[in-house]
């Protein structure tokens, strides 16, 4: 290979070259919590992490049937956050919360219908409707605004356990 056809590293590159942060690379990831009783009955917790580069979507299920059926919830699971009751391989209690906190944070991170001062304030459309932001004039609701997920909540998702059991959807 010539200079000019050689893979490039960070290590080679030229003034003003950029690379982009290796966490911020897409990525599809899906976890087991562990278990709870749904149904009278032991069911699995999941949940698929996708991040496609400025855009974070999680959904679960739980106790997912090959059917296609479940035995308890699915999509916005975090909302009923069925009580773990063993975890899974490499997961405790404390970062089960964890994930439930950051799911209910950052999904769909671009979907925000407040600003940046609106959500200091905890302002939100049901409790302040069409509100004007007085530090920046945005009229809360009227647009669906993007909040740049940070890098230390892409790594704490990427690096949580993978699933240790195949899920019935796969």
């Amino acid at each position: 290979m010539d200079k000019e056809t050689m893979p490039r590293t960070a290590h080679d590159c030229l003034p003003g070259d950029s690379f982009p942060d290796p966490i911020r690379v897409p990525f599809t990831k899906t976890v087991r919590l562990g278990t709870t009783d749904e149904a009278s009955r032991r069911s699995s917790v999941y949940a698929k992490i996708e991040w496609n580069g400025s855009r974070l979507s999680i959904t679960g299920v739980v106790g997912p049937m090959p059917s296609g059926n479940a035995l308890g919830s699915c999509g916005q699971i975090e909302m009923s956050r069925p009580a773990i009751k063993n975890c899974a391989p490499g997961w405790n209690l404390g970062l089960v919360k964890q994930f439930w906190e950051t799911w209910s944070r950052w999904h769909l991170n671009d979907m925000r219908a407040e600003c940046e001062h609106q959500r200091k304030r905890g302002e939100t459309w049901q409790s302040h409707p069409s509100a004007v932001c007085p530090d920046c004039g945005y009229k809360l609701g009227h647009a669906w605004l993007k909040e740049t997920v940070p890098t230390e909540v892409l790594t704490f998702l990427r690096n949580l356990p993978d699933t240790d059991k195949t899920p019935a959807w796969s």
